[in-house]
């Protein structure tokens, strides 16, 4: 590797984000293929007797009507039910009785019921530790380098492990300020609506 890459913090930085720019495009696409994929079997399951005009009626009908919902819904909405259904085992139990009533009175956002929630707890939880462990060295370093104090290993350590404890718990306890804001968005809504 280059040293002048290394010593060069604005430019390593750069490299990490269009790095992490990548993968996140990636995982864009790769959900898009997997939601369409998706989709298209649904419709072909359920339209096996139509005719072949009902059928591209029906298929014009649903795409429109799954165009119709948010990038977000279309986007998690499929990762979140696959890894609800692997969690629906452990959801049975009355622990999420709270979060099961909070999901009641959102609407269920995102065709979110307790599994799919606490998918998206554990989906968020690791992708902000990946973040966290991809860009906690340039941070931490360029913290340290900002605020003109002697970097160390050991302070450059406890500093990248706080960093990953800290987006860690924003990334755990995230979806859990989502659902309480919709939960009010939606009382107010309800109210206005009286």
């Amino acid at each position: 590797m280059n040293p002048n890459i290394i010593n060069n913090p604005a430019l390593l930085g750069t490299i990490v984000l269009v790095w992490l720019a990548f993968f996140v495009v990636l995982g864009v696409w790769i959900a898009g293929r997997m939601a369409k994929s998706t989709f298209q079997k649904r419709m072909q399951e359920a339209l096996a007797g139509p005719t072949e005009d009902e059928m591209q009626d029906l298929i014009e009908e649903k795409k429109s009507e799954e165009m119709g919902r948010s990038f977000l819904h279309r986007l998690l909405g499929p990762v979140l039910q696959r890894m609800g259904t692997r969690m629906k085992s452990k959801a049975n139990n009355a622990a999420g009785q709270q979060i099961r009533d909070m999901l009641e009175q959102a609407g269920h956002p995102l065709g979110m019921n307790y599994p799919e929630f606490m998918a998206l707890k554990m989906l968020s939880l690791l992708t902000f530790v990946v973040i966290a462990i991809v860009s906690g060295p340039g941070a931490i370093s360029s913290f340290l380098r900002i605020m003109e104090i002697p970097a160390d290993a050991q302070l450059t350590t406890m500093g990248i492990l706080l960093y990953i404890c800290i987006l860690a718990f924003i990334g755990f306890a995230g979806p859990g300020f989502w659902l309480r804001r919709t939960v009010d968005k939606r009382i107010k809504q309800i109210r206005k609506s009286m």
